[in-house]
């Protein structure tokens, strides 16, 4: 399976990262998926956003759900060291 295309966006001491993807018909750089990550990211929040495989081929047909959940991103986000910060 082909790595799915991402988007990270980390800021300096982000305690958290929330990862999410599109809806139907809209992709992961849709006006409100960036308003929401870049919400997040002012409180610190890091956002990992990622497209399905039918929207990068322009398909307007989801994926069955075997490919679909393959496609999720699949590495753990840990600060160097391991350590976590903490949300205020």
């Amino acid at each position: 399976m082909r790595r799915c295309p991402r988007l990270l966006i980390r800021p300096q001491q982000a305690c958290a990262c929330y990862v999410f993807a599109h809806g139907a018909g809209a992709g992961m750089t849709h006006s409100s998926m960036e308003t929401i990550a870049a919400g997040l990211g002012e409180r610190g929040i890091a956002t990992l956003r990622y497209q399905f495989a039918y929207m990068e081929k322009g398909s307007k047909r989801p994926d069955a759900p075997a490919v679909a959940h393959a496609a999720r991103p699949r590495r753990r986000w840990r600060k160097p060291g391991g350590a976590v910060p903490r949300c205020r």
